[in-house]
């Protein structure tokens, strides 16, 4: 029966859904003008920043620079002097050469350094020599000459960083016509201010006016009548509907200097509404007809899947929530999943996950959208959370999370069991270790014990400090902490040390100091100032803590044994780190993977002690080389890899080629000589880890392959 119900709905949907679209047709000519008005504006943006910008703007500036630069130090010491003769023989070159090689140049001139003009060079004289005072330097705009468009650019002239003058050099926009004409399929005009006191735009003769010519006088009357300060507006002329689409034209002020006006011929759209009404009734009866007989199969099929699988699904001891990535919607939930949060299958279908949903302790709460990315990301995730039932009860769960995909849709496959007893469990086990920790903070502050007077001279010690430092208290009574002091200690550390004591607040820091016998050790120090009776500062005294294992251990899991530098798990932070700050910032970098030639045969000739020398001295060599901002690594064996910042390919092949001259020049006796081969290659936009390690890495094998003693590019 549920069957019959579903095909009968899916029909009337479909019925009504066919009818809205009708319906809905109607206003598609409103909808289809707002599209073109959006169309025509951006590919108006294209045309002027492509055009303007990119062309006009750039094309001015190489100029202005070319002609700076060409007899400079007579150009500037003629600017300097303001010697008009001379100005005209420098710079008139320039304007011929400008007037015979770049299309619609129209003037050069020149202003001292308090703007004011200077000389000219035109095919006209009818040029306004105004003071520039007020311009935009360094920048492209639109202007008004003699009724004419033109674009110029002022550019500053400098000397010895004092700015003594400007050049502009102006041209008349014709190549903007050619752009337009090739960019939009639409007929464009071009209307300008007569007037700047008015707002009214009317048509003038100027250079550029051959692109604003009506080849039909009643078109343009009827465009004149039209009120252009409106946007998105629609007219018809001679059996045909056009949209104007306008642009605003602005000056270097920011004022309204006229308009650029496109038509777009939209009478195609009527024919094609009425064609597309009377295609959509046959579609319609076609369809149902289709759709009855397709879906009567396919849901007969489906229902016997469905109902095995909620069997299935209603008979997990876990509370399992269907849920589409798009929205967070949930699609379908299990018979448990009711149980937990009381709400019935029904309910369930009209929230999202995060509308009972929380953080777990209040802890960091993200977005459905980086949700869903790192989900997608990593396919699974194991998540705590808190789910809010219908009574508001709040009831933690431990979450397991799957990405499914399924016909070009994203789904969350959530499987949420309860913890409340376990968490019951848990916050035992850990008021316990807290205790224990305390405890063990105690025992440890009450250990490693100095006093000192005012001056830092020690007073006493416990005899746990003695031990570690191998000092006896007689010893050290009277001496100043300093004798504990190693050089890796900045004089800043000290200093910030002794900022904090004379304000009689607690210092905390960890500190690397000497013992007697030289050996070091690391402690985490709080030192708190000592009062006597009457308030007075009297001295400090130092609880200390040994990290020195902790300090280790840090050094050993993020350095090479044998070499001392960074090992392969550190190259692997290192290389995530460039790659997110890449995506982010832009900052382009390189991968270069080095192996030593034969040397298996050196550890096999000489013996691994020598081998492992050979390894020290190549590490060392190598690291000497580097720049500050390169990361070197030892990848393993006789192998090794750098990550080259901020890097080209030249600098990669440059760094290669000092690396193999300062290896050439080692003495590594008894070993005659010895060489490495190189596999390079820079990061792009797509690469992840393992792309361009496979890159770097195949480049190495291909230098190997092809002689050793080389290096293989791979980009």
């Amino acid at each position: 029966m549920s069957r019959f119900r579903v095909l009968s709905s899916t029909l009337i949907i479909f019925s009504f859904i066919f009818f809205v679209f009708i319906i809905n047709s109607y206003f598609d000519k409103k909808r289809e003008q707002k599209y073109f008005y959006s169309l025509m504006n951006k590919k108006i943006d294209f045309m002027y920043n492509t055009v303007v910008k990119n062309s006009f703007e750039e094309q001015l500036f190489k100029r202005a620079n070319a002609i700076l630069s060409f007899e400079n130090e007579k150009k500037i010491k003629a600017l300097l002097s303001e010697d008009k003769s001379t100005l005209i023989d420098l710079f008139s070159k320039d304007y011929l050469f400008l007037i015979d090689n770049l299309k619609g140049f129209k003037s050069i001139e020149l202003y001292n350094k308090d703007g004011s003009s200077l000389i000219s060079f035109s095919k006209t004289s009818k040029i306004k020599h105004e003071s520039i005072s007020k311009s935009i330097y360094n920048k492209g705009f639109f202007q008004l000459e003699d009724k004419q468009l033109v674009y110029s650019y002022i550019k500053e002239i400098y000397q010895d960083l004092e700015r003594i003058a400007y050049i502009k050099l102006s041209i008349n926009p014709v190549l903007l016509q050619n752009r337009i004409s090739n960019l939009f399929d639409t007929r464009g005009y071009v209307f300008i201010k007569n007037d700047p006191k008015k707002e009214t735009l009317t048509m003038s003769n100027y250079t550029f006016c051959n692109y604003c010519n009506f080849d039909n006088k009643s078109l343009e009357e009827s465009i004149m009548k039209l009120d252009l300060r409106n946007t998105d507006i629609e007219f018809d002329f001679q059996d045909k509907t056009y949209l104007i689409i306008n642009k605003t034209i602005f000056d270097q002020s920011m004022k309204k200097i006229g308009e650029f006006i496109f038509l777009s011929d939209i009478s195609n759209y009527k024919k094609r509404f009425l064609l597309f009404m009377i295609n959509s009734i046959f579609l319609f009866i076609i369809s149902s007809l289709a759709i009855y007989i397709v879906l009567n199969g396919y849901f007969k099929k489906i229902f016997k899947k469905l109902n095995r699988a909620r069997f299935l699904l209603d008979n997990t001891n876990d509370a399992v929530y269907v849920i589409r990535l798009s929205d967070g919607v949930v699609l379908d939930v299990n018979k448990k999943a009711c149980e937990t949060l009381a709400y019935s299958r029904i309910e369930f279908l009209n929230k999202k996950i995060l509308d009972f949903k929380k953080p777990f302790n209040n802890g960091i709460s993200l977005t459905w959208d980086e949700e869903v990315r790192k989900l997608k990301e990593e396919k699974y995730l194991s998540i705590r959370s808190i789910y809010i039932s219908k009574d508001g009860k709040e009831i933690p769960v431990d979450a397991n999370l799957s990405y499914v995909q399924s016909n070009n849709e994203e789904f969350m496959i959530a499987v949420a069991r309860d913890i409340t007893e376990q968490l019951a469990m848990e916050n035992k086990i850990n008021k316990k270790a807290y205790q224990l920790q305390r405890s063990q903070d105690v025992i440890s502050k009450s250990v490693l014990y100095t006093t000192s007077d005012l001056q830092g001279r020690v007073t006493s010690v416990s005899k746990a400090f003695e031990k570690l430092t191998g000092y006896k208290e007689d010893e050290l009574i009277g001496k100043n902490h300093s004798i504990f002091k190693t050089p890796d200690m900045t004089k800043e550390f000290y200093e910030q040390m002794w900022r904090i004591l004379d304000n009689n607040e607690q210092f905390v820091g960890e500190i690397k100091n000497y013992a007697k016998n030289k050996k070091v050790y690391w402690v985490k120090l709080t030192i708190d100032p000592l009062f006597n009776k009457e308030g007075e500062k009297v001295g400090y005294s130092s609880y200390q803590e040994n990290i020195t294992d902790k300090k280790e251990l840090e050094y050993l899991s993020s350095h090479d044994s044998l070499t001392g530098i960074k090992n392969r798990g550190e190259f692997k932070k290192e290389l995530r780190v460039k790659i997110k700050s890449n995506k982010r910032y832009h900052q382009k970098f390189g991968l270069i993977m080095i192996d030593i030639d034969y040397f298996k045969s050196i550890n096999d000739t000489y013996g691994h002690k020598i081998g492992d020398d050979v390894l020290v001295s190549i590490a060392s060599c190598v690291k000497n080389s580097l720049r500050e901002d390169d990361f070197f690594a030892r990848w393993g064996g006789e192998e090794f890899v750098i990550i080259a910042s901020f890097a080209k390919i030249e600098d990669l092949e440059g760094l290669v080629c000092k690396l193999q001259a300062a290896i050439k020049e080692l003495d590594l006796l008894p070993v005659p000589y010895l060489t490495a081969s190189y596999g390079l290659t820079l990061f792009t936009e797509d690469d992840d880890e393992e792309s361009i390690q496979k890159r770097a890495d195949d480049a190495l094998y291909k230098a190997k392959r092809n002689g050793r003693n080389r290096y293989e590019i791979k980009l």
